[in-house]
């Protein structure tokens, strides 16, 4: 009994709801305005984003199914009558009501045209608010209307610009304007449109431009960036820069101005947008360029104004050097005002800018004074071998390096005078430009006549091998010129390989997509690689694409599947065979399939793998980056008028292609000015000839480098004087090369407006400075270097030998050696030193016999005896005499060799190696300057034998536990034979290690330790110091002195 009641009860609620619960929902459809219904109209019913059905208003009725969460959206638009659109949402509210009544207002469409780029050359990407004022009924308060395609658009059969609004309603309409360029701050604009469309309604037209309100914007922003520039360059006149060719440059853009204003006022609004854009480009260009001078030119310096002083301080010592030192300093009062007054009333940016910047330039110049002229007046002497007093050795090197200038006048200015101009061109060059940006085309190629013109637009950075993005927007404003746009996406195959997109659920990465709009060329192309399917499909309808048969293959699709990429359902009409040519081009001459990059080989194409072609705007739709962009030009148009005006408004590079297969090229391209690359021609053209002069000076002065070098100066110290000729000369010629470039700045002006900027600052000017150092050394260098090799018998350099053979059979040689006479046993005694050492190498022997005095007629000769023996590639034995007599006060060197050898016709040969080797030794004891480290106990008989031998420039005498009065006796004796000494003093009380940190201290600086005395620790801790250190050591016997290194005196012992 109680199941059947529960069964009964059961029945009834299910009979009740069936009653209840409607299949559809009727809703009463009315016109606003005239209030009869809108008979006829159709809505579209929609689920989940997908259209499920049409439903269609009839008797006054629109019956919905009851579909919770669909939405009803329309009317479309038919007959000629358009409603504002509804999009309405069916929930359980609509089931309460049995007659729900909407009310359709009827609507105006209006189509929102030119929306060109904004005058930066970045696309505007644009939308539509409409706001409804008043009763709304089932409309809301705001709708949004994008400018490109939509779901709702596309429903309602909307293109590109165009919009609905009511036509009883007060509403206003705003078009929102954004920048979409990367590199710039967002820009936004708002635009009232309301009076605007009421006044074009008024006059029964539909069609609305943008391009006026876009001029006026532009032209307000144009104008205020023109000011700005122009206050700019009036502030950098007031320091003194010339910006000629800028000043042209803003008379132009005002040109372009009123061009643009007088177009306007005749309603020629694209044609007047485009001479904004032009000078929009002139402006920016300008702007970016005086950023250049304003970081630049400043004031507060003191290093040019320094180096003009540095530079009237060389003239002054080169025009009168040797006339005393009061018109030097005379001569370098005026130069200096002269130049710095120049500079002060017509470049005074190069100056210090307060009080603060003059004192300091004139302390810096005080103190560079005190340097040049400190020196000097305190007359040190180089006491050094290695050149420790470096101050001083380029004292002497300026000094000889001025008074050899002095002694060839007409070739020293003659070099100044060349490397001047030299400086001036390259000022004149890098500080003399015209930059900016230019229109430029040319025909670049040919390709396949495709019937008709064609424009392809690139982006920037495009290279065949690197495809670079385009933004989209762009495609808007081709559309709103009227043209047929395509589009293509690719990505070359590299890892990864393609863009990743959706394709059925799937992540598949599809290396191109190309969105075509009507017939290009390729298409009729592909037509026969087609496994199946028409190409002809692919104009003709929406929604609908051709995919590669790769893809086709793993997605399982054929002609009329759906698949379904980034949410967009596309239709396939054919597929493209994997055998099609690889080399088909596309409509500008690059390949049309995808392309491969393998390593280290050039990008060549892969074939048609993972490509969709579709159409244009579903290509978009799938979030395709364009990397170019097509538009097919009209038949009636001038092509070259088409590229340039789009080249300038987008600032995109572009491809013309011509109907009869012509490519050319159009970019605005940047004139940059010289940046001092350009200068490497005027620098190498100045460098060969200061090179050329510098080799014929020197190859001249070879008298005077060999003079040069048996007073002592080896190579490097010929160098050190040759680099100083180079800095007097640099410094001179660059100075005067300044002054001339600063007098053309100047006077130019003056004579003639010229169109051309003169931007000298600091910054360009003193690099002129190390530019001319670079050039004279690197000539000096390679010319002196060639010099010293003709005439120094050398570190194994070439030498011209001289020779003569006497009735004993010894071959003479004259050798170069002004030693003084009364050094001439310190010389003997080293000569004997340093052959020994050579007696215990693998190569070379050197046996010597030692040194006899013999007289002949009323002169004093000493000869050192020594036999040579060579085992090298052509072994010899040389018997020689170094014979060295007295001329005046310096010694005259003979080197006199017999020669034993098997091959006797190189002699030449074996006499060159022994006096290279016997004129080394010379140069070495000329430019010996000798510090003696040595140790003193109870007694000091060694110390005079040392200075007889060496007669040292400093002798460090080091001792242990003496009384200071015996000590001081010693040094003052040693002082009175005009030898500086420094005492060195250990603690008696010192362990070895402290013993040794001392002398190793004591021993850097010396060039030889002596080991004689009767202190046997101190003598044996120098032996190891010298060890350590590897300096010479010397052992005094009597009154002879034997110098060895640590190494070889043993041998000599033994």
């Amino acid at each position: 009994m109680t199941l059947t009641i529960i069964l009964i009860s059961f029945a009834l609620l299910a009979t009740s709801n069936a009653e209840t619960e409607p299949r559809s929902i009727n809703i009463r459809v009315l016109s606003m305005g005239e209030g009869v219904s809108a008979e006829g109209q159709v809505f579209y019913l929609l689920y989940r984003g997908s259209v499920v059905s049409k439903v269609f208003v009839q008797d006054g009725v629109l019956r919905v199914p009851a579909l919770i969460g669909a939405r009803i959206v329309g009317p479309i638009p038919q007959g000629g009558e358009e409603y504002m659109p509804l999009d309405l949402y069916i929930d359980f509210d609509w089931q309460s009501s049995r007659q729900l009544t909407i009310v359709l207002e009827r609507a105006w469409r209006v189509k929102v045209k030119d929306v060109y780029p904004w005058i930066d050359g970045n696309p505007l990407k644009a939308s539509y608010k409409v706001e409804l004022h008043g009763e709304t009924g089932n409309y809301s308060k705001t709708m949004a209307w994008q400018h490109g395609s939509s779901d709702l658009k596309l429903l309602l059969g909307l293109g590109d610009g165009e919009v609905l609004i009511p036509a009883y309603s007060s509403f206003i309409l705003v078009a929102q304007l954004q920048r979409t360029g990367a590199g710039d701050p967002p820009l936004v604009m708002e635009i009232n449109l309301t009076d605007y469309v009421s006044e074009r309604l008024s006059e029964g037209e539909r069609t609305l431009s943008l391009l006026p309100f876009l001029f006026d914007a532009a032209y307000a922003q144009v104008r205020e960036s023109l000011e700005s520039v122009e206050a700019v360059i009036r502030a950098l006149e007031a320091d003194g820069v010339y910006l000629g060719y800028q000043w042209r440059r803003v008379e132009r853009t005002r040109g372009y101005m009123e061009n643009a204003v007088e177009k306007a006022a005749h309603g020629l609004w694209s044609e007047a947008y485009f001479e904004l854009r032009r000078a929009y480009i002139e402006v920016e260009n300008i702007g970016g360029i005086l950023q250049g001078y304003t970081g630049t030119v400043g004031r507060g310096g003191i290093l040019f104004p320094l180096f003009m002083i540095l530079g009237s301080l060389v003239i002054s010592y080169l025009l009168v050097h040797e006339q005393g030192r009061t018109r030097i300093v005379a001569g370098v009062l005026l130069l200096s005002a002269a130049s710095l007054v120049l500079i002060s009333l017509r470049f005074p940016f190069l100056t210090p800018g307060d009080a603060w910047g003059w004192a300091a330039l004139l302390y810096a110049a005080l103190i560079m004074m005190g340097v040049i002229w400190g020196v000097e007046t305190l007359g040190i002497e180089v006491k050094t071998y290695r050149g420790v007093a470096l101050l001083s050795a380029a004292r002497l090197a300026f000094s000889l390096s001025l008074r050899f200038l002095k002694s060839r006048p007409l070739r020293t200015w003659l070099m100044v005078c060349m490397a001047s101009i030299t400086v001036a061109a390259t000022l004149l060059l890098v500080n003399v430009g015209a930059e900016g940006q230019v229109f430029a085309s040319r025909a670049i190629d040919r390709v396949e006549a495709p019937g008709a013109s064609y424009l392809v637009l690139y982006g920037p950075g495009y290279r065949y091998d690197n495809p670079a993005e385009i933004s989209p927007d762009y495609i808007h404003y081709l559309r709103n010129m009227g043209l047929e746009v395509g589009i293509r996406a690719e990505t070359p195959i590299l890892p990864p390989s393609g863009t990743p997109y959706l394709v059925n659920g799937s992540s598949y990465n599809l290396r191109g997509i190309l969105g075509v709009l009507g017939k290009p060329p390729f298409i009729g192309q592909i037509k026969s690689c087609l496994v199946e399917g028409d190409v002809e499909e692919l104009a003709k309808g929406r929604d609908v694409a051709l995919v590669s048969q790769d893809l086709a293959e793993r997605l399982q699709a054929r002609k009329g599947t759906t698949i379904v990429i980034n949410g967009v359902e596309l239709r396939v009409v054919g597929v493209i065979s994997r055998e099609c040519p690889v080399f088909l081009k596309d409509i500008d001459g690059y390949f049309a399939s995808t392309l491969v990059q393998p390593p280290m080989s050039p990008v060549a194409p892969a074939g048609w793998s993972s490509m969709i072609v579709t159409g244009v705007d579903e290509a978009v739709r799938l979030g395709a980056s364009p990397t170019k962009i097509y538009a097919k030009l009209p038949a009636d148009s001038d092509p070259q008028e088409w590229a340039e005006r789009v080249t300038y408004q987008t600032g995109l590079k572009a491809r013309l292609v011509s109907g009869s297969g012509e490519v050319y090229s159009f970019s605005i391209s940047r004139v940059a000015g010289i940046r001092g690359g350009e200068v490497v021609a005027v620098a190498v053209i100045a460098l060969l000839n200061i090179l050329v002069t510098s080799l014929a000076n020197y190859y001249e002065r070879r008298k005077e480098i060999f003079t040069m070098s048996t007073l002592g100066l080896n190579p490097a110290h010929i160098v050190l004087v040759s680099l100083a000729e180079a800095a007097i000369l640099a410094i001179a010629s660059t100075f005067i090369g300044i002054v001339m470039a600063l007098g053309v700045f100047a006077i130019t002006p003056i004579i003639a407006e010229a169109s051309i900027d003169f931007k000298v600052n600091q910054w360009t000017a003193m690099p002129m400075v190390g530019y001319t150092l670079c050039i004279f050394s690197i000539a000096h260098v390679v010319s002196v270097r060639r010099s010293i090799i003709l005439s120094t018998p050398a570190q194994e350099w070439r030498w011209t030998l001289s020779k003569t053979l006497d009735a004993d059979g010894y071959w003479s040689v004259e050798l170069p050696a002004r030693i003084r006479w009364d050094r001439v046993d310190r010389f003997l005694t080293y000569l004997v030193s340093r052959l020994s050492e050579y007696s215990y190498t693998t190569t070379i022997k050197i046996d010597v016999r030692g040194v006899e005095d013999t007289a002949r007629g009323d002169e004093v000769v000493k000869l050192l005896r020594f036999t040579y023996s060579s085992t090298e590639q052509r072994p010899f034995t040389s018997d020689t005499i170094l014979e060295v007599r007295r001329q005046e006060d310096k010694c005259k060197v003979t080197l006199k060799c017999k020669i034993a050898a098997a091959h006797e016709q190189f002699v030449d040969t074996y006499i060159r190696e022994v006096a290279q080797l016997i004129r080394q030794l010379i140069i070495e004891f000329a430019s010996l300057t000798v510090r003696i480290l040595v140790p003193l106990a109870s007694k000091h008989d060694h110390i005079f034998p040392l200075l007889n031998v060496y007669a040292p420039n400093e002798m460090r005498i080091i001792w242990r536990g003496q009384k200071a009065a015996e000590v001081s006796k010693i040094i003052r004796e040693v002082e009175s034979r005009m030898v500086r000494v420094i005492p060195v003093m250990i603690d008696e009380n010192s362990t070895f290690a402290e013993m040794a940190r001392v002398l190793v201290d004591a021993a850097e600086g010396c060039d030889l330790l002596c080991i004689s005395s009767d202190d046997g620790v101190l003598s044996t801790l120098i032996f190891l110091t010298a060890q350590k250190l590897n300096k010479r050591v010397c052992v005094v016997s009597g009154q002879e002195v034997l110098e060895a290194t640590p190494d070889s005196i043993w041998e000599q012992f033994r």
